[in-house]
């Protein structure tokens, strides 16, 4: 937010620099192959390790992709911090988005500390809507009618078409 906040940084012409600070931060704080663990599900046992990295890159790009094109809407909403709880290596951070109109949106964090002590972001709850939830089913869905090759071919896809 601070980034999307900064006077220097507004206007189209400063959007390759926001977003490549946004990028950052999308790296700096998500963990793209346990989300990608999580979004796979039992199927991420089957897969190879060469598979597992391919579709950890695929996924991650999705998603920075997916947040990337929305941070144009940014329009000063604020998060409001409600908490946290912690056992062991997992944590939930919960939060509020709040509109300028005064509507909100609950937003929880589910997070693991990494090898290196640092915490990331492994899921993104929207009003009690797990974000690794429901990609999970949509790629079973997938993965029952067709190839994981498919699956790893339509996610590089999505959100790549006409816009």
């Amino acid at each position: 937010f601070a980034v999307l906040r900064d006077p220097a940084l507004k206007g189209p012409e400063h959007r390759a620099e926001r977003q490549a600070f946004v990028r950052d931060a999308l790296d700096a704080t998500i963990d793209f192959t346990e989300v990608s663990r999580r979004a796979l599900g039992a199927a991420w046992a089957a897969r190879t390790p060469a598979e597992r990295q391919e579709f950890v890159g695929v996924f991650g790009d999705f998603l920075k992709r997916s947040y990337l094109g929305r941070i144009d809407l940014y329009n000063d909403e604020k998060l409001i911090y409600n908490g946290e709880s912690v056992e062991g290596d997992l944590a939930t951070v919960s939060t509020t988005l709040e509109w300028q109109d005064g509507d909100r949106m609950a937003l929880g964090f589910k997070m693991k500390r990494d090898t290196g002590e640092r915490w990331k972001v492994y899921d993104v709850s929207m009003d009690a809507v797990s974000l690794v939830d429901s990609y999970r089913a949509q790629f079973s869905s997938v993965l029952r009618r067709d190839s994981f090759d498919a699956l790893v071919t339509r996610v590089k896809n999505l959100g790549t078409g006409p816009k």
